[in-house]
């Protein structure tokens, strides 16, 4: 690793490391650069299938060095954590102060991934969950409060150095698309009824729940590769949506619901259940293909006393 340390002006070192505790102080109280922070910047890919879509929205990021030839950045940062107040779709993401990325060494190219929501660990240094690989319970996280702590993205590829610390995960074209992509799917569920055959104006509103049938819900998101899949041993469940994201949109008689799913393939195994005032309109045998960043939408005409 190189030793040598850089003395710098106060108010050039502040500009550069932005008071993330990259400085140290000498026994003759001076202010030296022994390594220089890095700055995170990061853009959403054009997928449509987040829970906020494609905005940021205040998001912690975990942040991992991936490559580093000349020092040990790769063990020293597994897990760092970075915040934005940002609602756009490019955000500028800083680290809790003394605990940011630092360069180590003048002359190396540093090669950077992240994800995000971030997951807590013991230390930056440690990898969260069972080495970076974490549990996904689909099932009871799609509620309006905390659908985002499922909602997983991941970004790498990007580059930076001690002289050029802006580490940029965006989509720069020409085969250099390091920006955040959606690895999990979303599932769009609009039901309408049919006045013609003996429903009622805006009926659908009085939809009670709706019940998902034959997908997996248990599942991991491995930080380190960002693939989000069903676990092994899993199985699929019938799952009430009812108190999933959900609205009512009266000029179309639309009741809405809209949850994120692991990436998964269905061979006839998945259906619907629509309860309306206690009737059951169900209709099963579906087959379908999950992708990442990919959203589906299922378009239900429930008519009385008729199968779906």
């Amino acid at each position: 690793m190189n030793g040598k340390k850089y003395i710098l002006p106060v108010a050039v070192i502040a500009a550069i490391v932005g008071l993330t505790g990259c400085t140290s102080v000498d026994d003759e109280g001076a202010v030296q650069v022994d390594r220089v922070a890095a700055r995170i910047t990061g853009g959403l890919s054009a997928e449509n299938s987040r829970a906020v879509d494609g905005s940021w929205n205040h998001d912690r990021i975990g942040v991992m060095v991936i490559d580093a030839p000349n020092s040990e950045m790769e063990a020293m940062y597994r897990n760092v954590e970075y915040i934005t107040t940002s609602t756009g779709t490019t955000a500028d993401f800083n680290s809790v102060v003394g605990n940011g990325i630092c360069f180590q060494d003048i002359k190396e190219t540093v090669t950077f991934a992240a994800y995000a929501p971030y997951q807590a660990s013991s230390s930056m240094e440690v990898q969260p969950g069972n080495g970076g690989v974490i549990e996904v319970e689909t099932s009871i996280n799609n509620k309006a409060l905390v659908q985002e702590s499922i909602d997983f993205v991941y970004a790498t590829g990007a580059t930076a150095s001690f002289t050029k610390p802006e580490v940029q995960f965006q989509n720069f074209g020409e085969g250099r698309d390091y920006s955040f992509h959606h690895v999990m799917s979303k599932i769009v569920v609009n039901i309408t009824t049919s006045v013609d055959d003996g429903f009622e104006a805006e009926d659908a509103q009085r939809v009670e729940d709706v019940v998902l049938k034959g997908l997996v819900h248990k599942g991991t998101f491995d930080v380190t590769t960002g693939v989000a899949a069903v676990a092994t041993a899993a199985v699929a469940e019938d799952v009430s949506m009812g108190d999933w994201v959900s609205g009512y949109t009266t000029s179309t008689n639309t009741k809405t619901y809209q949850g994120i799913v692991l990436p998964q393939e269905v061979s006839s195994g998945m259906g619907f259940e629509v309860n309306i005032d206690g009737q059951i309109y169900s209709f099963d045998g579906l087959s379908a293909k999950f992708e990442p960043g990919k959203s589906y939408i299922y378009n239900i005409l429930v008519k009385k006393n008729e199968q779906i």
